[in-house]
């Protein structure tokens, strides 16, 4: 039995991916993740705002927010971000060296603008591909959905036409329709799809995030929305597919790579209980993968539910409205 994967043409040793946080940051940090069975690691995001300094300046967000409090104007201006362009390059090279897996750069934007040149210097420190995470949001009414696609497929073509590395474009659930978006960016030159960005929540519990695995009717909602449309995608997309979110064990691994992915990236699990996490999460995938009597993580991709479905749309319509009739505890 083989988990080694391929994602974006990069040769893994198996799906599980360290996903962009800080725990590519620490040399020592990502070096126990790979020795536990991380097979890439992603960095952290170099944000547009630490970049374009004429489109989103510190001074003009002094003036903007100037009645605001103190706190609040330390949250919004860029320099209180801990790590300058140069330092983040400087990292890629370090992380590079220490771990021998593939290092995988990340860029954060919403609007074109000059930042999408650092794409080639995070290129040139050595990163073997790149993450392009588009979070925004808009707020504009005169401002219609295909203006917004428009703007994130431009800044997607701009970015793969600058490197030669792959690209993977992490996109937002909240597409109007995800998988035309999907074809297009795969169209534009993304080498791979992310799903999904994760939405800043204030108020939210990291720690019990990570450790809820189970919703009002056993399941995952975090989980089961990146199911659903990674195996959407599978049927339609030859561009490599990865899951960010609701992934914290290896039944989770297992079902994502069932409905389509190629790499599951972690964050959660091993930021709450270490390389220890990456571990268990191999071995119990490797069990369910001998229990399927699966050969390959091709053989178990090819299992997906929505293959053998004549119209998955209906399907979905049936088994939406089974589980809002489903009696509650």
């Amino acid at each position: 039995m083989k988990i080694s994967t391929t994602y974006m043409g990069i040769k893994l040793a198996s799906p599980l991916v360290v996903g962009a946080s800080p725990l590519g940051d620490d040399t020592e940090r990502a070096r126990e993740l790979v020795d536990a069975g991380a097979a890439a690691v992603v960095m952290h995001s170099l944000f547009q705002e630490q970049l374009d300094a004429d489109q989103f300046s510190s001074l003009y967000l002094r003036e903007m927010y100037a009645d605001n409090q103190g706190q609040q104007l330390g949250f919004m201006d860029p320099s209180a971000l801990t790590t300058s362009p140069e330092e983040y390059l400087a990292r890629i090279q370090r992380i590079k060296r220490a771990v021998g897996v593939p290092v995988i750069g990340s860029l954060n934007g919403s609007r074109p603008g000059g930042w999408i040149r650092y794409a080639e210097h995070i290129e040139q420190a050595g990163a073997d591909a790149l993450e392009l995470n588009l979070y925004a949001f808009p707020s504009d009414p005169t401002v219609s959905a295909m203006d917004v696609e428009r703007q994130m497929l431009d800044i997607i073509r701009m970015v793969t036409e600058s490197v030669r590395i792959p690209v993977a474009v992490k996109l937002s659930p909240f597409l109007s329709s995800l998988p035309h978006f999907a074809a297009a960016a795969q169209n534009a030159g993304a080498a791979g799809l992310v799903l999904f960005n994760r939405f800043y929540d204030p108020a939210g519990d990291g720690a019990a995030h990570a450790s809820k695995t189970s919703e009002p009717h056993g399941e995952n909602p975090h989980l089961q929305l990146r199911l659903y449309w990674l195996a959407v995608l599978a049927m339609h997309l030859k561009t490599s597919l990865a899951i960010s979110g609701g992934v914290n064990s290896g039944e989770d691994m297992f079902k994502a790579v069932k409905a389509g992915a190629h790499v599951c990236q972690v964050v959660s699990a091993m930021m709450y209980r270490g390389p220890g996490a990456a571990r268990e999460m191999l071995a119990d995938f490797r069990n369910r993968m001998e229990e399927h009597r699966c050969d390959s993580i091709e053989d178990l991709r090819s299992r997906s539910r929505f293959e053998q479905m004549p119209d998955p749309e209906a399907c979905e319509r049936i088994r939406y409205m089974h589980a809002l009739q489903r009696p509650t505890l």
